[in-house]
């Protein structure tokens, strides 16, 4: 690989550190009375979300067990999209198979700043974490294994990924089911495209896929909200977005 020029690496480098020093710098810093009391009302009392078009709040019910800290929460949101951003900066370094080590390293740290200088803009004050931050980070995570997916010469391993897949694909799904819709699609395209010709092996992907969904959606029936509860809230909500005269309602839709 030819010289990478220092200023292409720095200059994201900054970017991150600014940013991440920023977001530690206001992380006991203002409260949004409006966005954030709903993350952290909809959190600390799960049960009592009647309507719902997203169940963001059960997994930040979850956290919250640990700490209903909000420095902790906000913590929490920097550390998911590090972790993702991280794990998909690895995993790209499969496209690049021919260079040295030292080259590698390089990659790895300009991918890793680059990304998470764009994700950044999720977070760059700080909130709990919210749909927005579960579906990003749960994005980036999918991205990782369609990656590993795609680059994974054992069978066993592929598949494997494709139920770890199907299990986060859920997991988008139940934050914001727009994003979770388009990553299933973008995965199916995914399995094609690897075994186009072994349509055996594509049945099988497409097995591991579903169960992958099915295992998460049947731990979020077990440990979070039954089934009755779950369907009432998002008909609810559904049924709400309908007639709410906001930004918000799906009438915006017939007016554009």
């Amino acid at each position: 690989m030819k010289k990478i020029n220092t200023l292409l690496i720095l200059v994201p480098i900054f970017c991150t550190i600014f940013l991440i020093s920023l977001f530690i710098y206001n992380i006991n810093k203002g409260f949004n009375f409006s966005d954030e009391g709903f993350y952290l009302l909809s959190g600390a009392y799960p049960s009592d979300v009647k309507e719902q078009f997203t169940s963001f709040h059960d997994y930040l019910h979850l956290i919250m067990l640990i700490s209903n800290n909000i420095i902790f929460l906000r913590c929490t949101t920097l550390i998911l999209n590090v972790i993702s951003v991280f794990l998909l900066s690895v995993l790209l370094l499969n496209l690049f198979d021919n260079e040295s080590k030292n080259d590698k390293m390089v990659l790895i740290v300009l991918i890793f700043c680059s990304m998470l200088t764009v994700s950044a803009l999720s977070f760059m004050f700080p909130q709990v974490p919210n749909y927005n931050t579960f579906t990003i980070s749960g994005t980036l995570i999918i991205y990782s294994f369609i990656v590993l997916f795609l680059y994974t010469k054992n069978i066993k391993t592929s598949i494997f990924v494709q139920f770890l897949l199907g299990f986060f694909l859920a997991f988008v799904c139940l934050n914001k089911f727009s994003s979770g819709f388009i990553l299933i699609i973008l995965s199916i395209l995914a399995c094609i495209t690897k075994y186009f010709c072994k349509r055996k092996l594509i049945f099988i992907a497409f097995i591991f896929l579903f169960l992958g969904l099915l295992s998460h959606m049947v731990l979020y029936f077990l440990v979070m909200q039954n089934p009755h509860l779950f369907w009432s809230s998002y008909k609810a909500g559904f049924f709400s977005m309908q007639i709410l005269q906001s930004n918000h309602s799906l009438n915006l839709l017939r007016d554009y």
